[in-house]
């Protein structure tokens, strides 16, 4: 439509002159002046081109996956979810496609992060061998991780995991949990013993590492910084000790020292979604993580493009290590946890902004975790 328009308006411009060249003395100000009207006209002629206010939006975009920002209205419910981070579905589109660029407007969505962001901030925390986010809250005078990530390279060192939990001088109280009780396990209370190596009561949750005090064993500093309160969150013993968790830090623990390997690149988060299991915001401050979510990149010594894997498990007795090898299912989310990249970021949300520009999903491929000597550094 702007070409159309500055085509004419050139066109009439020429026209327009003509009949003044003959005049010398006027010349020279008219040119100007229409040169002056040419481009008024061309600005508003663009402007018009460009308004999506008064372009319609096509029945079937609305709920595709895609930000139009023709349809991203109150009339159009705000291209039903389409532009805002945490309503949008990959449908017909991805979410998070490159060139989709998300413009929220929703003002219901708005006030929602508002009111969050009224109470809570986050908090990034780097500790030796690791980092951390906190979701801190001055309203409840507590906080708690909400993403992690860490590097391995070649394991040089083992040493004991340190005992007992310390709380972070260098955080205020609104940053973490409200006291570091020297127990093994959360406790709903009732009565219930939760001392028990393998306890399986729903009341009981083991306290359990973000980062693996394990994998950062090879520094002293490192392994002491992981008995920090804020590295630890309520996990179910099936996912932690014996069950999913667990086998992905043996996995890891093997992989890190392959020959092939340069390093090993590990993030993610965790989800907490549902209030019915957050047994522990009275004692702690915390709620319960309804999920957790962990991505590995395999980076290469001789430049092959870095390969990886990623798994989401529930934070209960469903976690078992034999799912890793089962592809996780939208429609029954205990069925599997090894997910494709785009499910994740579709699921939690998450850009996961410390993965590669190229990278493989061969494991997702085959429909396998990566495999492991049973000999290697064992947990």
């Amino acid at each position: 439509r702007s070409i159309t328009t500055a085509k004419y308006l050139n066109l009439t411009t020429v026209n327009f002159t003509k009949g003044f060249m003959k005049t010398s003395d006027l010349r020279l100000l008219f040119i100007f002046v229409i040169m002056l009207r040419n481009i008024v006209f061309l600005v508003f002629a663009i402007a018009f081109a460009t308004d999506t206010t008064l372009a319609e939006c096509p029945e079937d975009w609305p709920g595709d996956g895609w930000c139009d920002p023709v349809c991203n209205n109150e009339q159009n419910d705000y291209d039903e979810g389409d532009c805002c981070g945490s309503t949008c579905k990959s449908t017909i589109y991805s979410c998070d496609h490159d060139e989709n660029v998300m413009d929220c407007k929703d003002p219901e969505v708005l006030r929602e992060f508002h009111i969050l962001r009224n109470s809570q901030y986050t908090k990034r925390v780097k500790y030796p061998g690791y980092e951390l986010t906190m979701l801190c809250d001055t309203a409840r005078g507590a906080g708690y991780a909400v993403h992690y990530k860490y590097t391995l390279t070649k394991d040089v060192a083992s040493r004991k995991s340190k005992r007992g939990y310390t709380t972070d001088p260098n955080l205020p109280a609104e940053c973490q949990q409200k006291k570091a009780i020297q127990k093994r396990s959360y406790q709903r209370g009732g009565g219930v013993d939760c001392s028990s190596r393998f306890r399986s009561s729903n009341d009981c949750y083991d306290r359990g590492h973000i980062v693996t005090a394990k994998h950062l064993d090879s520094s002293r500093e490192a392994s002491e910084a992981a008995a920090h309160i804020t590295n630890l969150l309520p996990q179910s013993t099936y996912l932690n000790q014996r069950g999913a968790w667990k086998e992905t830090e043996q996995i890891t623990e093997c992989h890190r020292d392959r020959s092939r390997v340069s390093r090993l690149d590990i993030f993610g988060g965790m989800l907490y979604e549902d209030d019915s299991n957050d047994h522990f915001l009275a004692a702690n401050g915390i709620p319960t993580p309804d999920f957790y979510y962990k991505v590995v990149v395999k980076y290469f010594r001789d430049g092959t493009t870095p390969d990886v894997i990623a798994w989401i498990f529930p934070n209960s007795r469903s976690a078992t290590k034999e799912k890793l090898d089962v592809k996780y299912d939208s429609n029954n989310e205990n069925k599997g946890f090894l997910i494709s990249i785009t499910e994740l970021k579709n699921r939690s949300q998450d850009q996961l902004p410390s993965l590669p520009a190229k990278y493989t999903e061969k494991a997702y491929a085959e429909g396998k975790s990566w495999d492991y000597d049973r000999a290697c550094d064992n947990f």
